[in-house]
């Protein structure tokens, strides 16, 4: 942290260049004022007649104007100590550009300039944006993360009356919906309730959920019989509803809710909320509604959803977004870098491999089956692993059609976790599935490129 004291400015590109002109012609003046002065001081002290009484005070006066020039007491930018850089500060000096899609290259603190390095990938980040300007939904926002370092590729966002607001990725005001049987499934695996093959029953709508489907489930000709991970794929509410108000309770729902960052707050470089859970545990219904995502109750913010999808991908580990790769100073001196994620582990591997077999089967025959049942025929795409969850419910803040589709894809070291969500007002602009799957497409076809160095104004960005 840092003291008071300290003070610091932002430097967008177009900032930057004015900055340097000023410096220049500052530098032109000093250096010409530093001769004038010199010959003035000259003319008054001729070599060898400086007493010693006089020099002594003369070091000991104030390091300013022309006498701290002669005696060479100026100490450079380079001699500096170097500030020390942590993520409070970074959230606190880079948040509110951030989210309002703004990546400033430089910040100055205490006279000295510190060049800001982004997790960008700017090929992907460039695609996000083109895309969501073609499909033009009413509020659209995708989130990109590589799923073992939490490293942030892609953060775009759009809204189709243009009206200026802050971006929608940072926010938890949408209904998780259905992505929230991720956490119903994940501890109904963990404290082996369950398993991907286990067999369940229900009556009536595999959509709906009502008291007697959860409390009273009867057993006769119209009854159905799935496995776990058919349930899963396919979203059936009352049979998630029984698992959180009869196998689990609410009491170990809300326990794992917590365990996936619920209620909490990400260690982070930038500002975003986590989702939110309100969950009475004396509420058997209230279960029922939590555990299959049929409640306005319970949020996520879109940020939050990539990294629990990051967290089936990497083997059971919550790990904290970042988007800031490195912090270096004039010299080149890394101060601050995102090396070392911070990563928690929430759930077994074991668990974490049956619940990539359930969300795999989303894409093979549930509800992403329509939308990806060609990704995987194609020769290009074939070696790709892919998981996902499907989540729809209607909401206030903004108010429409909330439409979810988060999850992961893997092919050898390229890897990729997202969080896709529309919101649609009256008519349906693209499916939150189907532009995820333009994204993966576009993800896997192509090298990835990173930003390395923000861009000056009028320059290319350096990629490697």
């Amino acid at each position: 942290m840092f003291s008071d004291s300290t003070q610091y400015i932002i430097s967008t590109p177009s900032a930057v260049a004015q900055r340097k002109r000023r410096k220049k012609v500052f530098n032109i003046l000093s250096i010409g004022f530093a001769v004038l002065a010199i010959g003035l001081v000259a003319k008054q002290w001729q070599p060898g007649e400086v007493s010693t009484e006089q020099l002594s005070s003369l070091e000991n006066q104030p390091e300013k104007g022309v006498f701290s020039q002669l005696l060479g007491r100026n100490p450079s930018p380079s001699s500096q100590p170097s500030p020390n850089i942590d993520k409070a500060f970074l959230r606190d000096a880079l948040s509110g550009y951030i989210e309002a899609g703004e990546f400033p290259s430089q910040i100055g603190l205490n006279n000295q300039n510190l060049y800001i390095n982004y997790t960008l990938d700017n090929d992907l980040q460039k695609w996000a944006e083109a895309r969501l300007d073609t499909y033009n939904p009413d509020y659209g926002v995708f989130v990109a993360l590589d799923p073992d370092t939490g490293k942030i590729l892609a953060l775009a966002n759009s809204r189709r009356d243009n009206q200026p607001s802050a971006s929608l990725a940072f926010k938890a005001t949408y209904p998780a919906a259905s992505t929230f049987k991720i956490i119903t499934a994940a501890a109904a695996l963990e404290e082996g309730v369950a398993n991907p093959n286990t067999i369940f029953s229900f009556n009536g709508k595999s959509t709906s959920l009502y008291k007697s489907q959860v409390f009273h489930p009867k057993e006769n000709k119209w009854t159905r019989r799935m496995n776990f991970k058919t349930a899963f794929a396919k979203s059936v509410n009352p049979i998630f509803g029984r698992l959180g108000a009869i196998e689990l309770g609410a009491d170990k729902l809300l326990a794992y809710a917590q365990r996936f960052g619920f209620n909490a707050k990400f260690v982070s470089d930038f500002e975003f909320d986590n989702g939110t859970i309100t969950l009475d545990t004396e509420d058997q219904w209230q279960a029922a509604e939590t555990a299959s995502g049929y409640t306005r109750r319970n949020t996520l913010s879109p940020i939050h959803g990539a990294a629990i999808a990051a967290s089936i991908a990497n083997g059971g580990k919550l790990i904290s977004p970042s988007i800031i790769e490195s912090v270096t100073d004039a010299r080149n001196q890394v101060l601050y870098s995102s090396d070392q994620p911070q990563a928690i582990q929430v759930l077994s591997e074991q668990s974490a491999q049956s619940m990539q077999t359930l969300m795999n089967a989303t894409m093979k025959v549930g509800t992403g089956r329509k939308t990806f049942r060609t990704f995987h025929t194609k020769q290009k795409y074939k070696d790709v692993i892919t998981g996902g969850k499907s989540g729809h419910l209607s909401g206030k803040e903004p108010k429409g059609s909330y439409d979810w589709f988060i999850g992961y894809g893997e092919r050898g070291t390229q890897k990729i976790a997202y969080a896709m969500l529309c919101i649609n007002k009256e008519k349906w602009y693209v499916k939150s599935s189907k532009f995820a799957r333009d994204a993966m497409e576009h993800f896997f076809k192509n090298r990835n490129t990173k930003i390395t160095k923000q861009p000056e104004f009028g320059q290319q960005a350096e990629t490697s």
